[in-house]
């Protein structure tokens, strides 16, 4: 964790989201626990719940990951919006019926532009 950081849109696009009542889960199959991660940057506060792959004993693009999500929402896959940088990943999102935008990247250790959040803003209709 002490080695990782936040792209510089992912604050605010969050908060404004939160902001707007949009609830949000982490989905994540990295090997370790990404809360600490998200507490380190101050993005907690607006994250509902996390479905982490070690917990649940799959990972993406199992569609059980994904509905694991919806469940935590208590929401339809038609309301969802999966945002993503990992298309083989990720996209398993869509195999579940939930919208599904992919972000260029991932990107090389190091990156720290801005990662193009506001176009989530977008799609929400914010």
């Amino acid at each position: 964790p002490e080695g990782t950081f936040a792209f510089p849109d992912s604050g605010p696009v969050m908060s404004t989201l939160q902001d707007h009542g949009v609830r949000m889960v982490v989905v994540s199959d990295i090997h370790y626990d990404i809360r600490e991660h998200f507490r380190r940057h101050d993005l907690d506060r607006y994250v509902h719940d996390y479905v982490l792959s070690f917990e649940h004993g799959c990972q993406k693009p199992d569609a059980e990951m994904f509905t694991c999500a919806l469940d935590a929402l208590d929401m339809s896959a038609d309301r969802a919006l999966m945002i993503g940088d990992t298309p083989a990943n990720d996209g398993g999102a869509a195999s579940v019926g939930i919208a599904t935008y992919i972000l260029p990247g991932p990107f090389r250790s190091g990156y720290r532009a801005k990662r193009g959040l506001d176009a989530v803003l977008r799609l929400v209709g914010i």
